[in-house]
């Protein structure tokens, strides 16, 4: 150990211990950016170590490989990443939502990173991940960052779990004690910044972080993936990917599609998989134009995307201020129109309000307003087209992975 911080003194370079219970290859959530991020680090030449749970989300199910494995370490992209076995709720319910925390929490408390880290970021929503970021930076008696993907105190809340108001005052009061004991908290969207304050962390220590596009450029043509996914050219396609949990509230979508019985070109997309997936499938029997279809993978998602007409987004009402969907990076690159069931004032409509017209935003849980503002786009050729420029220019302009790369490393300055 002594060597190790030797190196570290004549070292312009960070060892970084990077801390989430989501991470690669999940293919949706917050993981993609956790990863990315501790991913960036390794590139920019810091020693980077990432403490994880094992893959299981948006399904919820645990890989047959991982069934027996308490802990395990493995490298990806230059980043090495133990892996902490946990408990998988197939059922979502907020007993097993604390199990699952408590078990990642307790078997990465007893471990020991490989290196003695010079700073310690760890990401929400998981509630584990952030106090096992105050555990470890007090450990080692250095910095922390918290990122902020969700806002967990307003999510238990909101999302549609039954909570006791106690239990979800005690989550909130856990998470602000995270937020007091870092020494920066980057918020992915400016409308998490007030509920951040709430922790009276001073507000020059609250930094906007925002999320950068994560997918590659689509390998096919439009007419290429059309064929592949088995969709003619008269086919109008509305997709939504990603989670199918209970903020999603995608039963609003599936109420919408009834209204489309009549029309032959129609058909919603589902694509992805979650806790409630199964009960959308029951949900949309005897709907014609209802389709699910698996998640796919990191190389044909830019296909998928590229072949929609139109990408959607839903949200329950109450979602509101606590979450930041994380495909919104991945829509916008994709260069295709954007119809979003969101709450009007919520962290959601705010990132499109700042997309220059790359979306038009409904009011969530009325499938009327959704269907008038779908109808009336597929009407109109010249509006997708400017809604599609719209997406791309700003995705090229906000959300490249050299501006993330920039944000990181000006939030680490002065960490050592």
């Amino acid at each position: 150990m002594a060597s190790l911080l030797n190196e570290n003194l004549k070292s312009d370079h960070l060892n970084v211990l990077v801390i989430g219970i989501n991470y690669a290859p999940e293919p949706t959530g917050s993981a993609p950016y956790t990863s990315g991020l501790a991913e960036m680090l390794a590139e920019d030449g810091h020693r980077v170590e990432a403490y994880a749970g094992i893959p299981h989300y948006p399904s919820w199910s645990v890989l047959p490989s991982d069934k027996f494995r308490l802990r395990y370490s493995e490298q990806r992209k230059g980043v090495l990443v133990r892996r902490f076995r946990h408990f998988v709720p197939g059922k979502q319910t907020m007993m097993r939502r604390i199990v699952w925390e408590m078990t990642f929490y307790l078997n990465a408390l007893f471990s020991k990173p490989s290196r003695k880290p010079n700073v310690v970021i760890a990401s929400t929503p998981s509630l584990s991940g952030a106090l096992l970021g105050v555990y470890f930076a007090k450990r080692y008696r250095v910095q922390l960052v918290t990122v902020v993907q969700d806002v967990l105190g307003e999510a238990v809340t909101k999302s549609g779990l039954k909570v006791n108001s106690k239990v979800g005052k005690f989550v909130g009061d856990l998470e602000k004690l995270a937020f007091r004991n870092s020494t920066r908290v980057c918020v992915v969207s400016p409308n998490f910044k007030q509920y951040v304050e709430t922790s009276n962390l001073p507000t020059d220590r609250i930094l906007n972080f925002p999320n950068w596009t994560h997918i590659s450029s689509a390998s096919r043509t439009r007419e290429e993936a059309r064929a592949e996914f088995g969709w003619t050219e008269t086919d109008a396609i509305l997709l939504h990917t990603g989670n199918m949990g209970l903020k999603q509230d995608l039963g609003n979508l599936i109420s919408t599609a009834r209204l489309f019985e009549n029309d032959p070109s129609i058909k919603f997309i589902l694509c992805g998989d979650g806790n409630q997936k199964a009960a959308l499938q029951t949900l949309a029997v005897g709907v014609s134009k209802i389709e699910f279809l698996d998640s796919v993978s990191d190389l044909e998602y830019p296909n998928l995307l590229l072949a929609a007409d139109i990408l959607l987004v839903n949200e329950k009402d109450s979602v509101g201020d606590m979450s930041l969907p994380s495909k919104l990076t991945s829509y916008l690159t994709a260069g295709r129109p954007i119809v979003a069931a969101v709450s009007a004032g919520g962290s959601c409509a705010s990132e499109l309000a700042n997309t220059g017209g790359a979306a038009i935003v409904v009011s969530p849980n009325r499938p009327d307003q959704l269907a008038d503002a779908i109808r009336d786009l597929l009407k109109s050729p010249s509006k997708v087209r400017e809604m599609s420029e719209a997406g791309v220019l700003y995705a090229q302009s906000h959300l490249s992975k050299a501006q993330a790369k920039q944000r990181i490393g000006e939030i680490l300055k002065g960490l050592r």
